[in-house]
Parts: structure tokens; sequence; C-alpha cells
């Protein structure tokens, strides 16, 4: 979980310029004491394990579209198992809002620490811990450290930090139990006995569907989306090829669906990534429509 600084999650330009402020005096201020101050902790209790945990903290990439009202921008400078290093901008984007912050992770202590290296909020550390608690359950503690600041700002720092952490938090846990069903699934059907395939499956009336126009199935071990698209029916992979988002709540704009973590944009027709060739979606099955009954069945490729 990355870093804020202090800002309300509207900000006025005037509150923009209050918190800037606000945080230079903290920056400035003549004091012995250069060393963090435990400002606040939270505790959360996630129905994740810790493999999703860690993924989350090392991949920074997803912040400016999972916590899109938060976020504006972001650069990764470097990247790796042991965390990341960025420079980003909250919302909205000026050099009031710009920060650079490093996330380094600890897998054996079950922890990861973010610094504020430059920008508002410099000198800020937040330290997070995991505990396991059961079959996907853990415990996160989360404290916060502020260098130099003055008793008086204690609660308005805590109060903010607090509120962001839990909408954080909460925004996070769908991507992370998205991804853990994904892998459940796959690892699902690597261990079902093996099947013969028949190459087709009936999918249902097509009056029904159309209504719904919202469907997914699963063909030969992975899952599809289907879609009556400019008056055809079509298939097209439900799941990003990333890091196994579900692209079924795209909607199709230019004959494309985007992935709701990363914003990568794949052709629902060839299933190329127009924003990295690396991912490409897996080949659907083609669809037969059926008019004397009405109904819809979904076959192998020729």
């Amino acid at each position: 979980m990355s870093h804020l600084s202090v800002l309300s999650q509207s900000p006025s330009i005037t509150q923009q310029v209050g918190n800037f402020l606000l945080d230079r005096y903290r920056r400035c201020r003549l004091t012995i004491a250069n060393s963090p101050h435990l400002v606040c902790s939270l505790v959360q209790h996630l129905p994740i394990n810790t493999d999703r945990m860690f993924e989350n903290a090392v991949d920074g990439k997803y912040l400016p579209f999972i916590h899109r009202s938060i976020f504006e921008e972001i650069t990764i400078l470097e990247s790796g198992p042991w965390g990341w290093e960025a420079e980003l901008y909250m919302k909205p984007k000026s050099f009031l809002t710009k920060m650079k912050i490093r996330l380094e992770l600890d897998r054996e202590r079950n922890c990861w620490v973010t610094k504020t290296l430059s920008g508002l909020g410099k000198g800020t550390e937040i330290r997070s811990f995991a505990i396991p608690e059961g079959e996907n359950q853990i415990k996160v503690i989360v404290d916060f450290y502020v260098p130099k600041l003055p008793r008086f700002l204690y609660n308005y720092y805590s109060e903010y930090y607090l509120s962001t952490y839990r909408r954080l938090y909460e925004e996070n846990i769908p991507m992370m139990s998205e991804r853990q069903n994904a892998i459940d699934f796959i690892i699902k059907k690597a261990q079902a006995p093996l099947k013969s395939k028949t190459g087709k499956i009936k999918l249902g009336l097509a009056c029904v569907l159309k209504i719904e126009n919202n469907t997914t199935f699963v063909f030969e071990g992975k899952k599809f989306c289907l879609r009556f698209y400019q008056d055809k029916w079509i298939a097209y992979s439900a799941t990003c090829p990333h890091t196994l988002s579900p692209l079924n709540e795209s909607d199709i704009i230019d004959g494309h669906v985007t992935c709701p973590w990363y914003a990568h944009r794949f052709d629902i027709k060839t299933g190329i990534c127009s924003s990295n060739m690396n991912y490409r979606l897996a080949t659907p099955p083609e669809i037969s429509y059926d008019t004397a009954t009405d109904e819809l069945w979904a076959m192998r490729s020729m």
C-alpha cells in the first residue's frame, strides 16, 4: 500500500496551498529531534493471504487506476521483488502534489516500509506488517511516522491517514480477491480429471442472453465473455493475461475492452494489446446462432 501526503480527498486550490504550507512549516521547524514520531496506527482484518498482499505492495503501477480519485499519475523509476521507487502526483496534478516515494518489502519479516523521499510529506515513513490469521485471512498493522511534527498537528495527520488508508484498503481488496479467485480457478482446472473435449457447448437462448448482455462462460478450461456487438454475437477472453484481472465488466469502446487495474486495452477481434505487445487475449471460440431454435453455441475455432 502506497504512502499518501496530507491532502483532503477533493482538495480545492486553497486547501492545496494550505496543506503545502503546513507541510513546509513542519519540515522547516527548528528541532533537534529529526527522527520520525509515531502519529497513529491502523489495524485491518483482510480476507486475503500474504501472497496477494505482497503482490499488491510491490506493484505501484495500478495506483492511478484503482485509486483514480486520489492519484493522478505515477512514473516508476525502478522496481523489483524488493519493491519500487516512483515519482507521483496526487489529484489534482500540480507542483503542490508531487512527491517521490520508495517502498521496500521484507518478506521474511512480513513487513514493508514506504518512505517519502522528496516533495510533500518528505521524511514520512509508513510501516506495514501482515500477520496470517488463517486461510485467506490476515491482520495488517500500519504505523504512521512523521518527523518534526508539532503536537497540535497530531490529530490532523492522524485523522487523515486513518481515513485515507481505510479507503485504500477497501478499494484494493476487490482486486486482490479477484486475482485469488482467478488463480484458484486455474489451479482447479489443472487438477481436474481430463475430459474429452466435445468442441461445442450450448450457451442458451439468444433472446435471454441479449437482455443480460453480460454473460461469461467456460470453454475448454478458460473463461470468455459473450456479447452482442455491432449486430453480431462474439466471444472474447474474460481474463487479462497480465495479472488475471476481469474484463467482463469493461464496456466495449471502439472494438476494445480495458483492464480495470492497469488500463491495458485489448482488441476484442484480434486479442492484441494496444498498450503492451507482450500481452494477448486467449483465442475465443466461435459463436454459432441457430435461427430455428434461437440457441447460441460456442464452438472450437477452425
